[in-house]
């Protein structure tokens, strides 16, 4: 804009100058007219190409800025594309770094997972072949015992029944007190639960000898006898510990003849009790109907089955 000033000041001027010179020629009106006429379109166009000139310039000079403030544009939006793509690449690596710090930490938690997998199936095979063992050992132990059991039996029953071919004591006769010598009996070997560590005895005494009344466990004024007989013998040899075992016969129901014969033989030994014999000394067992001597098909059998035996488990 100050351009085009200084530049319609110096095309005035010129004029003014022109003029100036023209002044000193008197020159006709009409002509005069037509100089000036001329003068002005002259001025009109100078003007107007100092214009046109003047106004490319500050389109060119505006295009330059414009170019240049496009170009800063640029260069701005280029810097801020930088900053935010070096923004998104810091983004991206913290994300990729926490990614992979997650990876780890989510393998490590794999790992002891693994371990303590591992751990509890290693555990849980050696508990297996720790019961399986377990079983195995309690089954050999198993057999083992019985095998021992059958052998220490086999001992003592032919330890029994070698002292059984000595001795064999009648409770109840008038030689009560006294051993006889003479062979043993199959009866020998039937005694239920004896003492296995010792030689024992087994002493018969008859039905007859102790007897009940019908049904029942009271003493006969005879059976009471035969009891005070035996309370004497144990008193004369007081290491002595017995069995006193109880049986009926088939009469009537099982766990009838079981309660008949049990109430039986604790009478006797409430009876031995009673004359000062210790009952650590007494154990009394009834069997009800269980091992008869012979089978109940006659009233004579069936009391032959009805009886009292005693086993001397510690001689």
């Amino acid at each position: 804009m100050k351009k085009m000033i200084i530049f319609f000041t110096f095309a005035i001027t010129s004029i003014s100058q022109l003029d100036a010179k023209e002044e000193l020629v008197e020159i006709p009106v009409e002509m005069q007219k037509n100089i000036d006429e001329q003068k002005n379109t002259q001025l009109g166009d100078h003007i107007t190409k100092i214009i046109e000139e003047e106004g490319g310039m500050i389109a060119e000079n505006e295009s330059t800025r414009i170019s240049n403030e496009e170009e800063k544009a640029i260069i701005e939006a280029e810097s801020v594309k930088v900053k935010s793509i070096a923004k998104a690449l810091a983004v991206k690596e913290e994300a990729i770094a926490r990614a992979k710090k997650a990876n780890a930490l989510a393998e490590i938690e794999a790992n002891k997972v693994t371990r303590v997998v591992k751990a509890e199936a290693l555990a849980t095979a050696e508990k297996k072949k720790s019961e399986a063992k377990l079983r195995v050992s309690k089954r050999k132990a198993k057999t083992e015992a019985q095998e021992n059991r059958q052998k220490i039996m086999t001992v003592f029953k032919a330890e029994l029944e070698a002292s059984n071919k000595k001795l064999r004591l009648v409770i109840g006769s008038d030689n009560f007190n006294k051993i006889h010598k003479g062979s043993s009996t199959s009866i020998a070997s039937e005694s239920p639960k004896v003492n296995m560590q010792t030689t024992l005895l087994k002493e018969i005494l008859p039905t007859d000898k102790i007897e009940f009344e019908k049904g029942n466990n009271t003493l006969t004024s005879k059976g009471k006898n035969s009891v005070a007989e035996l309370a004497k013998v144990l008193k004369n040899r007081a290491t002595i510990k017995i069995e006193i075992a109880g049986y009926t016969d088939s009469d009537g129901s099982n766990a009838y003849n079981k309660k008949l014969s049990q109430a039986r033989v604790d009478m006797v030994k409430k009876v031995l009790i009673t004359n000062h014999i210790s009952p650590t000394r007494l154990i009394a067992r009834g069997y009800g109907e269980a091992k008869p001597l012979v089978a109940n098909t006659t009233e004579a059998n069936k009391q032959k089955n009805r009886r009292v035996e005693i086993y001397i488990t510690k001689s």
